[in-house]
């Protein structure tokens, strides 16, 4: 970070001056880009949902945020549902059910007035250990796309790095996840023609059942609404804070709870803010709610035209290579712990029981290892 973004009423407002503003937004606006296209990719393989509208939804809520925030606030689909997903364990109706309770928990606490209080009594390392849970879970899921598909995921790792490099010295946004889907999807058009393209029906509304609502709450909605409380709600604040837009951690839970609620029920795959999400656009020039605009279109685009393709003209290791690159970010989080046992613990047990039982575990370790030394 290089300091609090400044420019004046304009510019707060998401009103460029020009192309060169414009270029700016929508470069800082892919920059989230590397971590949300492979996971809704994978989601939409995985769980047998529409692409098409995984892509759109996630698009609108981009659009409607930037609107609504005029600032780069990012838009991204929940991590611990992603995985547990991406891992064959959620149906579309599940996937909705988590969605919805979610929204519900998130519009509740935006009106309780509760979300300083609850975060004092959740340990920073047993969300480093929940970090670090998803980043196993990505990589045993990595494993899963890239065999029997070894030279595409080769291939794809080898773009990720050469765009690694120019990140690194030429200040260059992180696009492979677009070009690796560029070139991946030309291939195939190549050798399978082009994909029919034609405009969407009508979203089908999904009703879940209470089996699912009940099944998603230890499974699913539990470790990810602490995950979420503190990264997109409470980090995000301090994060907008520190870069000149303050930004009410009440707001950021209610169009969290908003989004979920409205989008979840048709198809939509469950979102939130991240901190990261906004560092990275931040990063990258976005300064504005421009760059939710231009970003969000870009998804509802890629919906449009490659969303009903994603599964016959996609090879899965191109997927198995992001979803690398994805868990070595989240892992790369999870070690700036103050407890690498309880992180180790609470990821270990995530990842390889459930989420829920892994959030107790380490919960329960950290505040047995407090009290023991505040009683030496």
């Amino acid at each position: 970070m290089t300091g609090p973004p400044g420019g004046g009423d304009n510019q707060v407002a998401g009103v460029g001056n020009g192309v060169g503003p414009a270029f700016r937004e929508l470069s800082g606006s892919l920059g989230d880009y590397g971590t949300i296209i492979p996971l809704l990719c994978a989601v939409s393989i995985v769980s047998n949902i529409s692409a098409t509208w995984v892509f759109i939804f996630a698009g609108l809520a981009t659009i409607a945020t930037g609107i609504y925030y005029r600032f780069p606030i990012a838009v991204e689909p929940l991590k611990v549902i992603a995985v547990i997903a991406i891992a064959g364990n959620l149906s579309g109706a599940e996937i909705a059910a988590s969605g919805i309770l979610i929204g519900l928990v998130f519009i509740v606490l935006s009106c309780s007035g509760f979300l300083p209080v609850i975060s004092r009594y959740i340990p920073e390392e047993v969300i480093r250990g929940v970090q670090l849970a998803i980043a196993l879970l990505l990589a045993v899921s990595a494993v899963g796309f890239a065999r029997g598909n070894l030279l595409p995921f080769l291939a794809g790792l080898g773009v990720i790095g050469l765009f690694w490099l120019l990140k690194k010295g030429k200040n260059v946004p992180d696009l492979s996840a677009l070009v690796l889907l560029g070139v991946a999807g030309m291939a195939s058009a190549a050798t399978l023609g082009l994909p029919p393209l034609s405009l969407p029906g009508v979203p089908g509304l999904v009703v879940p059942s209470a089996q699912d609502f009940s099944r998603v709450i230890v499974l699913a909605v539990i470790p990810q609404v602490i995950v979420t409380l503190t990264n997109s709600v409470l980090a995000t604040g301090q994060l907008a804070t520190d870069l000149g837009k303050p930004v009410p951690t009440e707001k950021l839970s209610r169009s969290i709870g908003v989004m979920n609620l409205v989008l979840s029920p048709f198809g939509g795959f469950p979102v939130c803010h991240g901190a990261g999400g906004l560092a990275a656009q931040y990063r990258f020039g976005a300064r504005t709610g421009m760059a939710g605009v231009l970003g969000g279109t870009v998804l509802v685009i890629f919906g449009l035209l490659l969303g009903s393709a994603v599964q016959s003209y996609f090879p899965p290791g191109i997927f198995g290579a992001m979803l690398v690159v994805v868990s070595l970010e989240m892992a790369l989080h999870s070690i700036k712990t103050r407890s690498m046992p309880v992180t180790t613990i609470t990821g270990v047990v995530g990842a390889f029981v459930s989420m829920t039982a892994g959030f107790f575990l380490g919960l329960a370790v950290s505040w047995g290892l407090r009290r023991y030394k505040r009683g030496r």
